[in-house]
């Protein structure tokens, strides 16, 4: 199910990342632990177009600090975004 969800819409951003907020608590309730990196793709992934430079932009402090992108970062940045 959460490999599935897509965000289309800009104005949505906000209530997409509660949704997949959701979905992983209820996975880790379930004993169903996901991993950091693959939420992170997950996340990045199910933005819409118009965010793409959010990721390109964390991927690549990533890389330069060789420093893990946590889904976290990823979170806060996308939210900042979208309420700028």
């Amino acid at each position: 199910q959460m490999y599935a969800l897509k965000c289309e819409d800009e104005l949505e951003v906000e209530s997409h990342m509660e949704k997949l907020m959701s979905l992983k608590e209820r996975l880790s309730s379930m004993n169903d632990k996901l991993d950091d990196s693959e939420y992170v793709i997950i996340i990045l992934g199910s933005l819409p177009d118009s965010y793409r430079g959010v990721g390109q932009s964390l991927s690549a402090a990533a890389r330069i600090t060789g420093k893990p992108l946590t889904a976290q970062t990823v979170i806060d940045a996308v939210l900042h975004e979208y309420h700028c």
